[in-house]
């Protein structure tokens, strides 16, 4: 019995939930479009191919107002058409008034100045209806994954991001980054390096392409950025700033040229880059297939640094006007049988240095060069001028720091002097001082250095009972004391008040009697005012 050919329903609005809900989740994966804003698209597609389906003029269909709503609970979907009602005198355009006649043929309460809500009827579209959703569903899912994925990537342009191989072909290689492909071309892949499905490998980005389908990440390997961006994961002191790249060039899987500086005088720029026995600059080269990569240290001076861009060549000097006609290119001396290093092999070395540097260059050795009479810059005279300029600097810069310094202590004396209150002075005394200040010997100064007197106790007792025996009187209660009777009564008054160690007390008898000691004692204070202050300084000023 043969079967009934199945008749399938037209759309009437109604939705498979748990279809409709896969379908969103698959797209979203595909897309990588959320499925809020898969739904929102959607809902445009339905608008958009209802107002093309009901007029031929797609001008027209533009200006039609059209609000479609889906309800996922309910599994339904619904779309209406929105028209002005106005007086029939007043209509101007069909596709967006109704006259109120008409409108109440639908809605019987409705007046002029309202809007009428039409119900679509999606069984008088036909089966063109859901065809013409879908090529604009698609259409419009791919627009906007092109729009999320340069947001997505835009701040990463310029950097280096990983990804997954994901095809390989000749001169061609599909990269996967999760939610976009990037595709690199010949031009962009490292010399005979050999990648396979799978591999997680990095890629330089160098921007979005929104018009190509199939790939819109334009990535590279061999570009000369993509080197400079290892070296700023590889280099702390270049991702902290201290080491500056100035310039690289780059033959992709053969050689490469890096010119550095560093704002720390203490730090070696080309040390720092190839690290403790290579372990930076082969980690580097790990990454770019075993690529060959000299450490160029920049020099300010132009010829001294096209002599270290030509490493390992010996340049003897260099002539920057060796063609009038022709500024950008220069002439390099080189010494002899040194040409072929310049040159290097395939002429790699002297291509990558005249990228490096911004000028063409060539090559003759020292003799060949002296054959034709040839005027050059000699390196050593750059060399030595340099050291020169550079002790000169130096010097200059001292001598700025020597004219600028003020010592702070005059200042500091004079604002102490200035600040004594008035009170606190001390009352004008006038000293008669002798025109010439007399000088002590160094010899009269007694230095204590032990707790011992020069004159002992006994000795002392019999000086003053032999001068009480001869009845003279102690010159020193009538007569105005000498300078050096009172240096020795003074050096004898401190040796008396100066620290004894500690030890066993021993009996003694007292130097002077009471009687003698109050009779100095009044002396010392009548002649106060005869005493010379500057004969203490010295003393003040001594080691006792």
């Amino acid at each position: 019995m043969a079967r009934k050919k199945k008749v399938d329903k037209p759309f009437d609005g109604g939705l498979n939930v748990k279809e409709f809900v896969s379908s969103l989740s698959s797209i979203e994966d595909v897309y990588n479009i959320a499925p809020d804003e898969t739904l929102a698209i959607l809902k445009h597609s339905f608008e958009k191919a209802y107002k093309l389906l009901v007029n031929e003029n797609a001008k027209n269909a533009e200006d039609m107002r059209v609000e479609a709503n889906i309800d996922i609970d309910k599994g339904l979907m619904s779309m209406v058409e929105i028209k002005d009602v106005c007086e029939e005198e007043n209509l101007e355009d069909d596709f967006l008034q109704l006259s109120v006649e008409e409108a109440r043929q639908i809605d019987p309460n409705i007046n002029a100045g309202e809007q009428l809500r039409i119900p679509v009827d999606f069984t008088k579209l036909g089966d063109k209806f859901p065809l013409k959703v879908m090529p604009l569903f698609l259409q419009r899912m791919k627009e906007e994954s092109r729009s999320s994925i340069r947001k997505c990537f835009s701040d990463k342009i310029g950097t280096n991001i990983i990804g997954t191989v994901e095809n390989v072909e000749e001169n061609r290689v599909t990269v996967n980054f999760d939610k976009a492909n990037g595709v690199m071309f010949g031009r962009d892949l490292i010399k005979d390096e050999s990648l396979r499905i799978g591999d997680r490998i990095k890629c330089y980005l160098r921007g979005v392409d929104e018009k190509r389908k199939d790939a819109i990440l334009l990535i590279s390997r061999s570009d000369k950025n993509f080197l400079k961006n290892l070296f700023y994961e590889h280099v702390q002191e270049v991702s902290d700033g201290i080491i500056t790249i100035h310039g690289i060039s780059r033959i992709a899987g053969e050689r490469a040229k890096i010119s550095v500086s560093s704002s720390d005088s203490n730090i070696d720029p080309t040390g720092s880059c190839i690290g403790p026995d290579g372990s930076r600059i082969n980690s580097i080269r790990d990454e770019v297939n075993k690529e060959r990569i000299d450490i160029v240290k920049y020099n300010d001076n132009f010829i001294l640094y096209v002599a270290e861009a030509l490493r390992p060549a010996e340049v003897v000097g260099v002539n920057l006007n060796i063609d009038p006609n022709d500024e950008n290119k220069i002439l390099v001396i080189v010494k002899n049988d040194g040409k072929r290093v310049a040159i290097g092999k395939s002429g790699v070395n002297v291509r990558l240095a005249s990228q490096l540097i911004g000028k063409t260059i060539d090559i003759k050795e020292l003799d060949e060069a002296m054959g034709e009479n040839i005027k050059y810059t000699s390196i050593d005279d750059v060399k030595r001028e340099q050291a020169l300029n550079i002790l000169d600097e130096k010097e200059q810069s001292e001598n700025t720091h020597e004219d600028d310094y003020s010592p702070e202590v005059e200042e500091e004396v004079e604002e102490k002097f200035g600040s004594l209150p008035e009170e606190d002075e001390e009352p004008e005394v006038k000293v008669e001082t002798p025109e010439k200040k007399p000088t002590v010997d160094e010899q009269e100064h007694i230095e204590i250095k032990s707790t011992k007197p020069r004159v002992s106790l006994v000795e002392l007792e019999q000086q003053i009972e032999q001068e009480k025996k001869q009845g003279k009187p102690q010159p020193q209660a009538k007569s105005k004391p000498s300078k050096k009777d009172s240096e020795n009564s003074s050096n004898q008054e401190e040796a008396l008040k100066a620290p004894t160690p500690i030890s066993k007390p021993k009996p003694s008898m007292p130097i002077y009697t009471e009687e003698e000691l109050m009779e100095i004692e009044e002396e010392e204070n009548e002649d106060e005012d005869d005493f010379e202050y500057e004969d203490y300084e010295e003393y003040d000023e001594g080691e006792y």
